[in-house]
């Protein structure tokens, strides 16, 4: 089974006593502010899971973000088989003098050195692999880049020279000369990735994917694209690399942990959104490269409309752009909730329990459709130790309150889910600004019937009704026929499609269908 050339880590419950987490301690690097209420899945079995059930292909290549002390990215460097122990870490440190900053001498931007005292390798735990897994099966990727913003944690999980990273807000503030503000001016504006002086295969980027340029200059990068199967021979560079949306999708793919924040909520969004496009265009951003696959651990509540199906409680916009745009897959750890709250409080599992209480709700409204079943039934136990940090809203406590590491969850803070981008989507980039005004206005009445909403996408498109009911045979608008009659939240992808056809065709819509934004929104996380 694959050993790694990196420490292993100690118990997630340990990890608060040697990196700094509260305080000052954590205002450093690019896309600091994104490290509110960011949790991360820090049990080694449960990572491995997470990358096994992923599957790696060959020569895949792995972008990692917000990797933290790095478990997911060891876990990822051995295809989901990681067996190193502390005696190959001690072997490490006999065969090489430099293998990382030590903790003394780790220097935080724009703080000095901090005193936090390394682990005890020796005392880490040591991951056992369940019977199954079989060494001929493990698949390793060709190359994982972890992308992480916050300098001290990439540090001292990663080995990552912390004099390397670009310069902050507060750098720039306290620059000592001007040959320093020289050298930071030259970085600035550019996304370094560096090779890891411990493992061959592993790349590192100290910034943030909140910036929207981060992945494409990652692509861009020498050391990252010459891993890139070649697609057009007939080019040159990273050029021949690229491919059309409809070939067949690249061993590539994004993987993210999510924060739990408005920030992560924004860039959830934007990524399914971009992933609109017309047959046979050239393609922007990562997509360029083909329908690179997404792999995100996210929020619960994130999951649950990701994964919404029509009819149900929580299916809203973002669960329509999703699901039109990409082949979604349950990953460990797997709790999906059917028919969930729009708060996701409920975390009852079985199918029966969701048909319970969708059939107490059709007594009040006959137009309560049945709920979709769930896409998998299994579910993952875990406890507040399993991820970091262990908070206490978790388990139901007080922020003050402290947590037994021990507790178990009645549902996993973090959900895995796999996108895997469709060739053919209904969502044209000719009818985009309509897609995002049509669904944006429609569910803000998501319970009410599309009668009663139509006529809030403008003056007189009540009359564009006859046209939505007409049979897909005889209609010449795309989708599927539409009763005016079933409510927002129950309408699916086809439906909408003539919806939005309809809507996109009339003369008489409104000019002006996008909100007003600044070009810049998506560097909002970035300090």
């Amino acid at each position: 089974m694959p050993r790694l050339r990196l420490p292993p880590l100690p118990l997630p419950s340990q990890w608060s006593n040697y990196v700094p987490r509260i305080g000052k301690n954590t205002a450093e690097g690019s896309g600091s502010r994104e490290l509110g209420r960011r949790t991360v899945l820090a049990n080694k079995k449960l990572t491995d899971q997470f990358v096994r059930a992923l599957g790696i292909r060959k020569d895949e290549v792995v972008i990692e973000a917000y990797p933290a002390l790095g478990q997911l990215t060891r876990s990822l460097l051995s295809g989901g088989a990681d067996t190193t122990t502390p005696a190959d870490w001690n072997k490490v440190t006999q065969e090489q003098d430099v293998v990382g900053p030590r903790a003394g001498q780790v220097k935080r931007r724009n703080v000095g050195a901090f005193d936090y005292p390394e682990w005890d390798v020796n005392t880490a735990p040591v991951n056992t692999l369940p019977n199954d897994v079989r060494e001929s099966d493990v698949v390793v990727p060709k190359t994982v880049v972890a992308v992480e913003p916050h300098v001290t944690l990439f540090s001292r999980g990663l080995g990552f020279d912390p004099d390397l990273a670009p310069a902050s807000f507060w750098d720039y503030n306290n620059a000592k000369s001007e040959d320093e503000l020289k050298r930071m001016n030259e970085m600035r504006g550019t996304t370094p990735v560096y090779p890891s002086i411990l493992e061959k295969n592993l790349l590192m980027c100290p910034s943030t994917v909140f910036d929207w340029t981060t992945i494409p200059r990652i692509f861009d990068n020498p050391l990252v694209w010459k891993d890139f199967p070649v697609f057009d021979a007939s080019k040159t560079g990273v050029a021949a690399t690229m491919r059309p949306w409809e070939a067949e999708t690249p061993p590539i793919t994004v993987v993210s942990t999510m924060p739990e924040t408005v920030m992560g909520d924004q860039l959830i969004a934007q990524w399914v959104s971009s992933a609109i496009g017309d047959p046979g265009m050239e393609r922007g951003w990562l997509w360029a490269f083909g329908r690179v696959r997404l792999a995100m651990l996210v929020p619960s509540g994130q999951y649950d409309r990701l994964m919404a199906s029509p009819g149900e409680t929580i299916h809203c916009k973002l669960s329509v752009m999703a699901n039109a745009l990409f082949r979604l897959r349950p990953l460990p750890p797997y709790h999906h909730v059917p028919d969930v709250d729009k708060q996701s409080n409920r975390t009852d599992p079985s199918y029966a329990g969701a048909l319970a209480a969708a059939k107490v709700r059709k007594t009040r409204s006959k137009k309560q459709p049945t709920p979709a079943p769930p896409p998998i039934d299994e579910v993952t136990a875990t406890v507040a130790g399993d991820f970091w940090p262990q908070h206490p809203r978790h388990v139901g406590l007080k922020h003050t309150a402290k947590v037994n590491p021990a507790k178990a969850l009645v549902r996993p803070p973090l959900l895995g889910i796999e996108m895997v981008p469709r060739a053919d989507s209904p969502i044209k980039l000719s009818q985009r600004e309509e897609w995002e005004f049509v669904l944006r206005h429609c569910f803000v009445q998501e319970a009410s019937a599309l009668a009663e909403v139509i006529p809030k996408l403008g003056f007189g498109a009540e009359n564009l009704i006859p046209k939505m009911r007409e049979s897909e045979e005889t209609s010449r608008y795309a989708g599927a026929e539409v009763n005016p009659e079933t409510p927002v939240r129950s309408l699916t992808i086809e439906q909408w499609q003539r919806v939005v056809d309809v809507f996109a065709k009339w003369p008489f819509k409104p000019e002006l269908l996008m909100l007003d934004v600044l070009e810049d929104n998506r560097q909002i996380g970035t300090t």
